[in-house]
């Protein structure tokens, strides 16, 4: 299995909704309601995903898997400014299930830092207080913890924690694997 990133195009928009619908059912079941989840509509999805695409100073790339001829996009990241100024944010970065554990959050996160770190300074991505394994990727890829934020989502309050890299371009040297 080879793994490319890239930028995401328009036509993208719908793998990238089957993409969001399929991880959050799967990492978010039991955090939020099953009818929520039994309900989220990838047709709807995909058209907020077709212009959040082509938005300015946002940036979405996707990871395909060159083995799978029928739907490659396996997983996405999508970033854009964040707060306070100079700081980049990591909006999403999804990876299906069946291709979890396999480097390809960490490559989807390699290049989107190394994108960032043309503009920003510094790096937030923000997670589910109660998603255990999205939290332990990010503690091990050396972000620290730093305020927490309640969400309203599906009928239920959630809390979600901000992972910070206070220094982008020595993240992005680490993740290319370069001596930062």
């Amino acid at each position: 299995m080879t793994i490319r990133v890239r930028p995401a195009e328009p036509d993208d928009a719908a793998a990238i909704a089957r993409v969001q619908v399929a991880t959050w059912r799967s990492a978010y079941g039991g955090i939020f309601p099953a009818a929520y989840l039994d309900n989220l509509n990838d047709i709807r999805i995909a058209a907020g995903w077709a212009e959040s695409v082509v938005r300015a100073a946002h940036l979405t790339l996707v990871a395909e898997d060159d083995t799978l001829a029928r739907a490659p996009i396996v997983g996405f990241a999508h970033a854009g400014p964040g707060e306070p100024a100079g700081m980049g944010e990591v909006f999403t970065l999804y990876v299906v299930a069946s291709h979890q554990r396999r480097g390809i959050g960490r490559q989807l996160l390699a290049a989107m830092s190394a994108l960032l770190a043309a503009d920003y300074s510094s790096l937030v991505i923000r997670v589910l207080v109660e998603n255990a394994p999205a939290r332990a990727f990010y503690a091990h890829l050396g972000g620290t913890q730093a305020d927490t934020r309640r969400l309203h989502i599906g009928g239920r309050e959630i809390d979600e924690i901000a992972y910070i890299w206070p220094d982008l371009p020595r993240l992005s040297a680490a993740l290319a694997g370069a001596a930062p």
